[in-house]
């Protein structure tokens, strides 16, 4: 490239040693040529510290200026703020001209330090809306207006401009308007749930005794129950029935009593609550007892047989020490005396109706050992009585396998083929030996399997079979099935067990198959190594039911009787066809039950009906 000469521009100064006063030499630098831009850089630092005074001046203007206009704010930010944006439209179009041909930048922009500090003021309101909306102690506030307003205050102390804390003035009154209409808002939902609720425990005792045949709905207290004041809102007897009379119901049929459930259905359906005829149960609520009855006489079998099933355990329990009492004396062949049977007599009748066991049941089984005394005494009497060794071979077989032998050992005492010595050996082998519960089921692998299960179908952790207290299952197999996460919906705890229960069943009744198929292939099998196969298959048997446990579970969910934990609101969208989180997330939990969507509408219009 060629070179370019630049004109004008003046030669190197020359340099030349120069003689200063003392004898001191120095080096003095010679004038070059001079030329125009020399004459204008000495025109310029003339004019230098004149521009210099003039920064000063306008620094001291601007300082004069904002003093101003804080006292302008102070006095009046009303016409302050009006007089300001007046002017600033014709400023801000200057300004941003001199921004945009590069004359000012973002840092000696006014308008754009303004704005960055309103911004950052808004962004700090928003944060402290959020904060107010969310805090726990905040939503409980007592004094919602008085709390807002110390808070807002707080919040107004860290700021230091005028102009930003009216920019966010508007954020923060919304703020608190919609703070305290919330709060009040609560408040006020909390007192007219508290007040329905009040209303039902008014009459909590005498409607369950009327379930226990106690009480009438004819009596004065429901007349003055269902009249008074605090009743007197929309849907008043739904509520009533939804919340007590609903629950009372189910928890009789849970007991077994189905048929007692439904003579109090047909009560509540004639239930006549005025002098002119009117009823309890309106149309809506008619409905409503229709489909509980279906639902009881659906669930009443099952329940019936979970009923007996318990009573019968809690009955065995309570005779077990008095049988043992007894049978002790038999066995020790001390004498039945009249007096010790009375005293045992009254003692058995005292704490077994105490126990809840039924009168009926308890004379039975004083009964029962008297008639064993008897037999006792005659067997006592008879002569040359030779245990038969096969009888006692096969008792001995079955019972070292875990069979019951109670009515065999008997029978075989009653046809003389055992001896007092051996019979009483055996009753007692006998009440070792069969326990299914302590042999099969307490077994550490079986009871692992067990845990799952019952963890499964349970809102707390279970382990060993007990519920651990103040633990917290947050996933249960109703929401796996649905495919819901462990926040999605509260299943409540009644539904989990009934279903639990069935699990069990099939689980345990799956092991008691395994087990007799183990003894009929191999007769001759000993205990241990009959245990050591059950331990071997347990995991295989648990694989096996788990699969049939979760589709009866799946079917069971199907018919839409049992709580999935949906919400009213989200299933009224559900089929409305509005979309939200909540009826999508319905929408999924039905697909994952396997609810062909063309029916999806009829199951939630079985379930509003079941449940809300």
């Amino acid at each position: 490239m060629a070179r370019v000469q630049v004109q004008d521009l003046p030669g190197a100064p020359g340099l030349q040693p120069t003689v200063r006063s003392g004898g001191q030499y120095g080096v003095a630098v010679q004038q070059a040529g001079r030329n125009k831009l020399m004459d204008l850089a000495d025109a310029l630092s003339t004019v230098n510290p004149m521009l210099k005074d003039f920064t000063a001046i306008r620094v001291a203007e601007r300082d004069y200026q904002r003093e101003l206009g804080e006292r302008a704010f102070d006095e009046n930010p009303d016409e302050a703020m009006k007089k300001l944006e007046a002017g600033r439209s014709k400023a801000k179009a200057g300004i941003r001209s001199a921004v945009n041909k590069g004359i000012i930048d973002e840092y000696s922009n006014p308008d754009f330090q303004a704005g960055i500090m309103a911004a950052r003021g808004k962004v700090g309101a928003k944060e402290f809306r959020k904060a107010l909306l969310t805090d726990p102690e905040a939503l409980r506030a007592d004094d919602p207006i008085a709390y807002v307003r110390e808070k807002t205050s707080e919040f107004y102390q860290g700021i230091d401009s005028n102009y930003v804390r009216l920019s966010v003035e508007p954020i923060l009154k919304k703020t608190a308007d919609e703070y305290v209409n919330y709060v009040i808002g609560r408040q006020q939902d909390e007192a007219i749930a508290q007040g329905k609720i009040d209303w039902l425990s008014s009459i909590q005792d005498e409607a369950k005794a009327w379930t226990s045949n106690k009480f009438d709905l004819n009596d004065a207290s429901f007349k003055e129950w269902i009249d008074d004041g605090a009743g007197s809102f929309k849907g008043s007897h739904k509520y009533a029935f939804d919340n007590m009379f609903k629950p009372l119901i189910r928890d009789m049929v849970e007991r077994g009593n189905t048929a007692g459930a439904l003579k109090k259905l047909q009560e509540l359906k004639n239930w006549k609550i005025s002098d002119s005829g009117a009823k309890f149960a309106n149309s809506e609520l008619l409905d409503d007892l229709n489909t509980l009855e279906r639902t009881v006489l659906q669930e009443g079998e099952n329940f019936t047989n979970l009923a007996i099933q318990a009573y019968n355990r809690q009955r065995d329990e309570a005779l077990s020490p008095f049988e043992a009492e007894f049978q002790a004396r038999l066995n020790d062949d001390v004498p039945i005396t009249d007096f010790f049977f009375k005293d045992w007599a009254s003692r058995a009748r005292e704490e077994l109706t105490t126990a809840g066991v039924k009168v009926n049941d308890v004379e039975k089984f004083i009964a029962s050992q008297r008639e064993e005394a008897n037999k006792s005494y005659n067997r006592e009497s008879e002569d040359n009585v030779v245990t038969d060794a096969d009888t006692l071979g096969s008792i001995l077989s079955m019972l070292n396998l875990g069979i019951d032998q109670k009515k065999v050992i008997e029978q075989a005492r009653d046809d003389g083929e055992l001896t007092t010595a051996d019979y009483k050996s055996l009753r007692n082998s006998n009440r070792t030996e069969t326990d299914f519960e302590k042999n099969v089921m307490s077994r550490p692998s079986v009871r692992a399997y067990s845990d799952i299960i019952e963890n499964r179908f349970s809102n707390v952790t279970v382990k060993g079979g007990i519920p651990i207290p103040g633990t917290d299952n947050a996933m249960n197999i109703i929401k796996e099935l649905m495919g819901a996460s462990p926040m999605d919906f509260i299943i409540p705890a009644v539904d989990l067990q009934t279903l639990g229960s069935s699990a069990e069943r099939v689980y345990k009744n799956a092991l008691r198959e395994e087990r007799i198929k183990i003894i009929q292939s191999n007769p001759d099998i000993s205990r241990p190594d009959l245990d050591a196969l059950i331990d071997d298959r347990t995991e295989q048997i648990f694989t096996t039911v788990n699969q049939k446990i979760e589709d009866d579970t799946r079917g069971k969910l199907q018919t839409g009787t049992y709580n999935l934990g949906f919400k009213e609101t989200d299933v009224d969208n559900a089929l409305s066809g509005k979309k939200t989180s909540g009826s999508n997330k319905i929408g999924k939990a039905l697909e994952n039950l396997g609810i062909d969507p063309t029916e999806a509408k009829d199951f939630l219009k079985r379930y509003k009906n079941n449940h809300f």
